[in-house]
């Protein structure tokens, strides 16, 4: 369960080599996360801390994994891994595969054919943990590229 409220308490954006800038803010999070069709859905790591949820427990966000699901034409159900992230400090605890896990539990219980994402080509800490659990790097091995349209591109693209 995502605790949007806590997830700007992360690190996340500083231990990115973004060319953008990473800016999320729990208000967005929250009409994203909580309304009645989710634009995604999250997996929480906490850890016990000081800050208090809402259910009464002081605990500690130390990851996330945001994901979604979508369809292909090829393999029908698919489950998208939009971010995955764990605390530098909390590293190498069994964390980060506690979260990969459960995430690939949730897309075999929803009948997901593939899980697919992205990871930045750098991240090497992160491409030797994805192959490590299974993941195969498919720009290589099947040759695709990844485009996007950001937001002034799609307002461009879509005036007559």
């Amino acid at each position: 369960m995502l605790n949007a409220y806590r997830l700007d308490t992360l690190s996340h954006s500083n231990n990115l080599h973004l060319t953008y800038s990473f800016q999320i803010y729990v208000a967005a999070l929250r009409e994203d996360a909580f309304r009645d069709d989710p634009y995604f859905r999250a997996l929480v790591a906490e850890v016990p801390g000081t800050v208090v949820t809402p259910s009464g427990e002081a605990a500690k966000l130390v990851g996330y994994a945001m994901y979604y699901f979508c369809y292909s034409p090829f393999v029908r159900r698919v489950m998208y891994l939009e971010d995955f992230y764990v605390e530098t400090s909390y590293r190498g605890r069994g964390i980060g595969t506690s979260l990969m896990k459960e995430v690939a539990k949730i897309g075999v219980e929803n009948n997901c054919n593939k899980m697919q994402w992205v990871c930045l080509n750098w991240n090497d800490v992160a491409i030797k943990f994805y192959k490590k659990h299974g993941g195969k790097d498919v720009t290589v091995e099947e040759n695709w590229h990844l485009f996007r349209m950001d937001r002034e591109e799609l307002i461009s693209f879509t005036k007559p």
